[in-house]
């Protein structure tokens, strides 16, 4: 005579088990988020008809006017706008070429322009760029 099959904890009834070949998650895994980035990304790709301080028009990527308005912002004096502002630049700032005059200039009049905003002396605003141009 056969033991009959132990059912338990751990133990399952036979007829409830998986079959060979049969998974435990038919419907299968959850999207992955790379299709949120993707998306993302292709989103902030888009061009945008903008106008400039001339009025003429001009046409941005939406990432780069989303990020010259929030540049703007922290340039009336908002704190969390400028705080936005800083860290991107930190970030971003030590991977663009150092060789390239242009954009340290920019960085340069930008971070001045901040300073100002923040009511630093300008010895002190000095000694800041001053700092950062020998990093």
């Amino acid at each position: 005579m056969a033991t009959p099959d132990k059912i338990g904890y751990g133990h399952p009834p036979k007829h409830s088990q998986f079959k060979p070949g049969q998974s435990g998650n038919p419907r299968g895994r959850k999207a992955k988020t790379t299709a949120l980035i993707e998306e993302s990304a292709r989103i902030l790709s888009e061009p945008v008809k903008t106008r400039d301080k001339a009025g003429r028009k001009q046409t941005l990527r939406m990432l780069e006017a989303s990020y010259l308005a929030l540049c703007k912002k922290a340039l009336t004096g908002n704190r969390a706008a400028l705080l936005d502002v800083m860290r991107t630049l930190l970030l971003v700032g030590p991977q663009i070429d150092d060789a390239n005059a242009e954009w340290d200039n920019y960085i340069r009049q930008s971070l001045e322009q901040i300073y100002r905003k923040l009511r630093l002396p300008q010895d002190e605003i000095e000694k800041l760029l001053k700092t950062r141009s020998t990093s």
